[in-house]
Order: structure tokens, then sequence, then C-alpha cells
């Protein structure tokens, strides 16, 4: 390095002097080296196929438009060694080994960087990127890197954290994208100045960047989301002329999020409880009350919104078949809990009860007791009880937040959604 931003890099110094002496060694440790990857991977997304790669990702099933990808499933050894090979990535990762500076430092050795992804599931994240910029127009590019511990600590005992991470700014040069390959190859990624910074979610959303670190995410990726079906037609209902042998399906086609549910930079991650009593009389005549909880989003991450979504204020597909299979008309109320991740500690913990219409004459007669717990460690964003008839008797009207696809839209604590009853035989 041969310059940096004043600002940022005395902020950085300063706020690892005060901690360094109450943080364990091996915390310390891991945070250099997720750094020493940054700033290696920095110089390797100067590769142009490289960078088309990383846009690359946000296209995969379930990352909601966001680049995002665990690096151990590039780098590990059992991984498909014709994937490794086939990997831009990968090919500039080894590439650079020999002609960066960065790897030049004595204490930065590609295997040690690689077994460090390995060993951490190091993960790569970019909000905004794809959503706001093209790869090949890129002409700077901001690498940033985030431990747990700041996110809970606030940078290590800071309790006004505003949610921001160091980074470093890399130039693109259109030279580097004719380096080529060979005994005389260009030197990739050589860059005079290296600027330290620190940086946000505003940040992000003006300036390409991406992040490394270990987060909360899937270590490889599984197609978890359903293929909904959104064909269904809306209509006012009445719920008393609905024959008991007639089945309704309740759909939660598409929702919006109005604000981030977390600090900067992890992903928007959300969680659905649908709960209703039920009762059953067994041969002895006695009526047993019981209840049901549904949890559609059974990804154990919780469903995905980008932040860019989020920022944009635009409505997205729930990816849930349906909220209810079978809503009945002995469950006169469905109560919907909406919860989002909350980062460090903190679980869900809540007992209630919910009604049940045991006469068929549509009201409440008795109600069964549940109690959810998770470990999740999230937080409620919701927690409404909605009535059956009333939700199909006001479905296709215009509300308080009006319509959306001709449904009745709802709104509590910065999410909306709208719910798509379906009457079949």
């Amino acid at each position: 390095m041969t310059s940096c931003q004043d600002n940022g890099q005395v902020e950085i110094e300063k706020k690892k002097t005060e901690t360094t002496a109450a943080t364990p060694t091996d915390i310390i440790e891991y945070e250099r080296k997720l750094e020493d990857l940054a700033r290696y991977m920095g110089e390797v997304f100067k590769d142009p196929d490289a960078r088309k790669e990383l846009f690359g990702f946000a296209e995969l099933k379930g990352n909601a438009g966001e680049v995002q990808y665990n690096l151990r499933r590039l780098f590990e050894e059992k991984t498909d060694p014709v994937s490794r090979k086939q990997s831009a990535i990968v090919q500039a990762f080894n590439r650079n080994a020999s002609n960066s500076r960065v790897a030049s430092e004595a204490s930065i050795n590609i295997d040690s960087l690689k077994s460090f992804i390995n060993q951490h599931d190091i993960s790569i994240i970019a909000p905004y990127l794809a959503e706001t910029f093209d790869p090949d127009s890129i002409k700077e590019l901001t690498v940033s890197w985030w431990t747990e511990e700041m996110e809970i600590e606030g940078l290590k005992k800071d309790p006004n954290w505003k949610g921001e991470t160091p980074a470093i700014k890399f130039k693109i040069e259109e030279k580097e994208k004719e380096a080529t390959i060979g005994n005389n190859q260009e030197q990739i990624g050589i860059n005079n100045q290296i600027e330290y910074i620190i940086i946000n979610d505003n940040y992000a959303y003006e300036n390409p960047t991406i992040i490394f670190g270990q987060f909360d995410e899937p270590n490889y990726y599984r197609d978890t989301l359903h293929s909904p079906d959104y064909s269904s037609t809306y209509r006012d209902i009445d719920c008393r002329k609905i024959p008991e042998d007639k089945t309704v399906k309740l759909k939660m086609p598409k929702l919006r999020l109005h604000h981030n549910t977390r600090n900067w930079p992890n992903s928007n991650r959300l969680f659905i409880f649908a709960i209703t009593g039920d009762y059953s009389i067994d041969r002895n005549g006695i009526t047993n009350l019981h209840q049901n909880i549904d949890f559609p989003w059974g990804n154990e991450k919780g469903f995905k919104v980008s932040r860019f979504s989020v920022r944009k204020g635009k409505w997205v597909n729930s990816g849930i078949s349906y909220l209810k299979q079978n809503w009945k008309r002995s469950q006169p109320d469905l109560r919907i809990m909406v919860a989002a991740r909350k980062d460090g500690t903190g679980d869900i913990d809540y007992t209630g009860n919910i009604s049940i219409d045991t006469n068929g004459d549509f009201h409440t007669d008795t109600s069964a007791k549940f109690s959810l717990k998770t470990k999740k460690h999230a937080y409620m964003l919701f927690n409404v009880i909605f009535d059956r008839c009333a939700v199909m008797a006001e479905n296709g009207s215009d509300g308080v937040y009006g319509l959306m696809d001709g449904h009745h839209i709802y709104h509590f604590n910065g999410f909306s959604f709208y719910l798509a009853p379906e009457i079949s035989e």
C-alpha cells in the first residue's frame, strides 16, 4: 500500500485499538484473514470473466436477484474438478497467485486462503450489485468484509454502531481486460492506491460493492421454494353459503417489505406461521381440541427479500403454494404471524389461544391453546388474527391500502400482502 484515505483508515485503526485487548485472539486472527481474503479477491474480480460469473449468482433460485454464493462450493476439494476448472473466479484466483502484489505479501498465501474459505464457510454477498450495475461498465469495485461480532457488538463494544463495514476500493482499468495467461503475462490487479473506507447500505446502493463473511445462508444451494399457482380468481364470498364439503384454499401470492429488517449487509429473511384451531370427536363422544401450525416457508434460513426490492418498494412472489390448504368452517380464525431474522440472540416464544366453532354456527364457542417456540433468532413483525368470513367477504374490496391484482391489501408493521381464497370441490 502506498496511500489510504485518512478518515476511513483512522476510523478502522481506532476501532481495532479500542477492542484488541478485550477480543479473543482467534477472533482477531479470523478478522485479519477475512480482510486478507477481501483484499485478494478485489484483484480477482478485476478479471471481466470473473465479474460476469459473480453477477450470474444473482440468477440462482432463492437469491431474489441478489448476488450471493458460498465460496466453499467453488474451492472445496470434494467439489467437481470440472466445475472448478470451468469457474472463471477460480481461474483468476489461481492466476493471480503469481502476479498479484497482495499475494506477494508474507501474510497472504492462497492455499491458506482456500483453507480459510472452506473451514469457515465464507460467502460473498452483494446487495444491489446485479440489480443496479453492469459487469462490463464498472470502473471501480468496493470490497468489504463483515463479521458476526461486528453485527452483534457494533464493531466490538460500540453501542452506537449504525451498520457499517470496513472496505477497500479497487480501480478496474481497461488494460486489465487484455491480460493474457503466459510466462510474460501482465500483472493483473496491481494498484498503486488502496483506499480504506467505511461503508453502509446507502453507499452500496450507489457504488458497486461486494462483501465477504460468514453469513447465515445455506452452505450449498437447494431448491427449497415451491412453484406457486396464481391462477385462482378473486371474488367477494358469503362464507355462510359455502357447503361444508367444499375446500377453501388460502394463498398469499405476493408480498412487499417496506423497510429492511436487518442491518447492513445481511439479507432480509422472513418466517411465517399460519395457526388455526380444530377439534375431533372420539368414539366415546368426547370432543378433543387441538392446534394446527403451518410453516409455509419451510426453509430454516427463512424467505429472502432482497435489499434492492425493499428500497424500490417491489412486490415479490411469496413462493408459497398455499398459506392454508383447507380453511375449514370449524376454524373461524386464522392467526398469521410473520417474524424476521434477528442478528445475535433472541428466539420466538409465544403462547396463545385460537378459536374453534364446534357447532357450525360461524361463531366461536371454544378455543385451543397453542405454543410456538423456535430457535430462529428472530423477532415478531406482526401477529394478527384473520376472520374466515371477513377475509372472503372483503377479498375483492378496496380498503385503506387499495388493491393488488384485484385483491384487498393488508399492511402491518412495514409488511404488505394480500390473501387469495380459492374454493374447490
